[in-house]
Parts: C-alpha cells; sequence; structure tokens
C-alpha cells in the first residue's frame, strides 16, 4: 500500500467548511475511478507536549500500489483537485509519498 498525505500549515488560510464541504465531496464522486482506497482527514489538535502543532489539516490517501497512485496523479480529474486547492488554501501544500510498510487494526498487525 502507498500514500499520499497533504499536509496544511496553521496560520495560513484554510477554508475549512469549503475543504470538507466541496473539495472532499468532489473526492469523494471519484475516488474509485481514481485508484483511492481510502481516505483520512485529520484535523490537528495539539502535540503532546501542549504545544501548537505544526499542521492544521493532515489528509491522507491510501492506494493499492505506487501505480495506482502515478495513474492518479496523471488523471484530469486529479489535475482539477489540485486547482480547487487555492479555493480554500492560501499556499500549496506540503505532498507526501509513502509505502506503509507496517500497519495494524482491529484485525490484527499486518506487514
Amino acid at each position: 500500500m502507498v500514500t499520499l498525505s497533504f499536509r496544511y500549515k496553521p496560520n495560513v488560510k484554510f477554508d475549512d467548511s469549503y475543504y470538507l464541504f466541496k473539495h472532499m465531496a468532489m473526492a469523494g464522486e471519484v475516488m474509485e475511478s481514481l485508484g483511492i482506497r481510502h481516505v483520512e482527514v485529520q484535523q490537528a489538535l495539539g502535540e503532546v507536549s501542549g504545544g501548537k502543532p505544526s499542521y492544521h489539516v493532515y489528509t491522507t490517501l491510501h492506494f493499492d500500489s505506487e501505480e495506482a497512485l502515478h495513474g492518479c496523479l496523471a488523471s484530469p480529474v486529479w489535475k482539477a483537485a489540485v486547482e480547487d486547492i487555492r479555493n480554500y488554501y492560501g499556499e500549496n501544500p506540503e505532498f507526501i509519498v509513502a509505502d506503509v510498510v507496517w500497519q495494524a487494526s482491529d484485525e490484527g498487525m499486518q506487514r
């Protein structure tokens, strides 16, 4: 499994309502056709130490493979979604690609 994460910084214009109810709604309609298997949107509450978080929102897309990720990135729908970022965020988010090397769930630990 491969993931693509977006990290949005605090103190930068971020329209939570637009992001959740328009942008992510658009993403939900095309997820399967783009090979996206799972999406998580997390809003940071704070650091464990009590400090302010480094990011406001983290979003992670899960793909079956790197090939599926690259197919998604090459699609016109993806390009439209990236263009839509300017409608809710004042900068470009950080994009991070990762290989899932270990995971655990209520079904047990997996590699």
